[in-house]
């Protein structure tokens, strides 16, 4: 084991966190982010729907929590507008997923295994979100694949290659406003499908998303999703390589160009 893994085994993982949140602070103050904020009237009925998306949201023994944990991150996303040159960040706008800030159990991957704990099911939101961002044109600047895939087609609420997780303190997604426009985001949950939309005060270009998946000598699958503009170029591409584990995919790989 490197001297790494070793510290990182030894450190409690509060501690960890708390650094973690710590240095991505200092870097934030470095680079001097503007960030999005909750605005005391947030005005959306001026802005107009440019895309909307739905997913089933899959039921299960800790539904009830995910359903109470995405309703209510989605009513504190509903608050902010995001303006031109801002970053959204998805911690800053839903808090972090304690008990104390009104989060429930439910279902998450913990150390590459499915486990139950607070704010449990707030990716298929971050999911949801980071597809928006891609389809209306905003600027990513953090997202990260899963490590583990644990569906089966019949399983998915998002195509493999959309999904974006979201570790408190370690590991965020954010996009940036470049669009000229403001924008703002609403959801809704009925009769088990969540439905998301994006709103800008402006009209935009919405990007076409091509996706392609591919096995590998190895044994596992590229999943591949380039992003079109309206021009018809293509404006950037991400790639996760997925190697299969007891009838399940885990990420080895992802890089985005």
């Amino acid at each position: 084991m490197s001297l790494r893994r070793w510290a990182r085994a030894a450190t409690p993982y509060v501690l960890r966190a708390r650094l973690a949140r710590t240095r991505r602070a200092l870097a934030d103050a470095v680079r001097r982010e503007r960030f999005a904020k909750p605005a005391c009237d947030a005005g959306t009925t001026q802005l107009v729907e440019q895309v909307r998306l739905r997913q089933p949201i899959r039921p299960g023994c800790t539904i009830a929590g995910k359903l109470a944990n995405i309703r209510l991150a989605a009513s504190r996303i509903e608050r902010v507008i995001l303006r031109e040159g801002e970053v959204f960040s998805f911690w800053s706008a839903v808090g972090a997923p304690t008990r104390a800030n009104g989060y429930a159990i439910g279902r998450a991957i913990v150390a590459d295994r499915l486990d139950e704990t607070v704010g449990g099911g707030l990716c298929q939101l971050s999911g949801a979100l980071y597809e928006l961002a891609l389809r209306g044109g905003l600027n990513i600047v953090e997202r990260r694949a899963h490590s583990h895939d644990l569906y089966d087609e019949a399983e998915r609420f998002t195509p493999l290659g959309l999904d974006a997780t979201v570790v408190f303190g370690f590991t965020d997604l954010r996009f940036r406003n470049l669009t000229g426009t403001d924008v703002a985001f609403r959801f809704r949950i009925d009769n088990g499908e969540l439905t998301a939309s994006l709103h800008a005060s402006a009209p935009l270009a919405p990007c076409e998303l091509r996706l392609k998946r591919r096995d590998v000598a190895d044994g596992g699958v590229e999943a591949e999703v380039e992003r079109i503009g309206s021009d018809g170029i293509v404006r950037d591409q991400t790639l996760q390589r997925y190697a299969r584990l007891s009838g399940h995919s885990v990420v080895t790989n992802s890089r985005g160009r």
